[in-house]
């Protein structure tokens, strides 16, 4: 690995790295051999190609990145899960991660140290955003969103949904932390924060939430708790090309 790729994994604490990743409508035939054999069947379990093809880049993407930030051969990394499901590395402590998928792109976040989780969506506008709101969001966030102009209503229910789901994913409680039993904000990109929980009022001062944009017609969000300083943020596909890695 040459100095300049070795940069792309220099991880350096209080810094979080996230790796974009477009899967398009092609598989690398490489990556399906990097799958474990529970990833395979998991893969299988796909009612759809192109969401087939989705799983099998991110957890082969995963793998490839694990195996230079621990310095592994990517098909002898193992992998365990929290009570809910939450990943983590089966023989490292320190590296932590978080994957998402939604359409043809992916999400994939690294942090030392530090519970990290991560949400893209595509956005769509075939629902009704206030009735699904009312569902999960809590009062707060549902009143916040009637406030906003029709015309915006639906990126800003894709804001709150994504850092929603990140949080929850950090934690890595699962469908046992209801959606509505904690806030955060709607609005820009810029004033991203968690405004309360029913649990603590504390927890808020715990966690940093940061929201972006990939790609066209998607929104993403990551959630991290402690100082984080620094995003570094790759373009898989980008660095893919120009090393061949």
């Amino acid at each position: 690995m040459g100095a300049e790729l070795t940069n792309y994994y220099n991880l350096k604490p209080e810094t979080i790295h996230l790796w974009y990743i477009d899967v398009g409508t092609n598989l690398d035939s490489r990556y399906y051999n990097l799958l474990s054999e529970d990833e395979k069947i998991r893969a299988g379990k796909y009612r759809f190609t192109q969401d087939q093809y989705v799983f099998i880049t991110a957890r082969a993407v995963l793998r490839i990145l694990s195996g230079h930030y621990l310095q592994k051969d990517p098909t002898h990394i193992r992998f365990k899960y929290g009570a809910y499901g939450k990943p983590y590395f089966q023989d490292e402590n320190s590296l932590l991660f978080n994957v998402s998928h939604s359409g043809s792109k992916a999400i994939i976040g690294f942090g030392k140290h530090t519970e990290i989780g991560v949400d893209i969506e595509k956005i769509k506008d075939d629902f009704d955003v206030l009735d699904i709101a009312d569902k999960f969001f809590s009062q707060s966030e549902t009143k916040s969103l009637t406030e906003i102009t029709k015309e915006e209503q639906n990126r800003a229910f894709f804001r709150c949904w994504t850092r929603k789901e990140s949080f929850i994913k950090a934690k890595g409680d699962g469908l046992s932390l209801p959606l509505d039993s904690f806030s955060v904000t709607l609005d820009d990109d810029i004033k991203v924060r968690l405004i309360e929980t029913n649990w603590n009022s504390r927890e808020k001062e715990n966690w940093k939430i940061f929201s972006f944009v990939p790609d066209d017609n998607y929104i993403a969000a990551v959630s991290v708790q402690g100082n984080v300083q620094k995003i570094e943020y790759w373009n898989w596909n980008e660095v893919f090309e120009c090393y061949n890695i």
